[in-house]
């Protein structure tokens, strides 16, 4: 649970980068070109054929729940993981020093 202040701020940092990604883009499809005498528009999500990609991130950011809980998740997973991968190594150096070191005997007796 001590990941998931990071997680939430993780997802709410992608929300963010989704909705100005989605504004941005949506901006390429009709910029105003001056020719002096008549003006053009070029659409540049069009022309570098990023149609099916606007319309993902029109998906997600359309349900933010989505994505915040999703991202939130991810991040909680992987903080888990990795706190497993160092204790695993944590226990590992341990009971190297203690094979090298010749470690600690416990003689236990059974008690009447």
């Amino acid at each position: 649970m001590a990941a998931l202040p990071f997680g939430l701020a993780a997802g709410l940092i992608a929300r963010v980068a989704l909705s100005a990604t989605r504004y941005t883009m949506e901006s390429w499809q009709s910029i105003p070109i001056d020719l002096g005498l008549a003006q053009a528009s070029l659409n540049v999500v069009s022309l570098l054929e990023l149609n099916n990609w606007l319309n993902s991130v029109r998906f997600f950011d359309e349900a933010p729940l989505l994505v915040i809980g999703g991202v939130t998740l991810i991040v909680m997973a992987l903080v888990g993981s990795f706190g497993s991968m160092l204790g695993g190594i944590g226990a590992l150096v341990y009971n190297s020093v203690a094979s090298f070191s010749g470690g600690l005997a416990i003689d236990l007796e059974a008690l009447d």
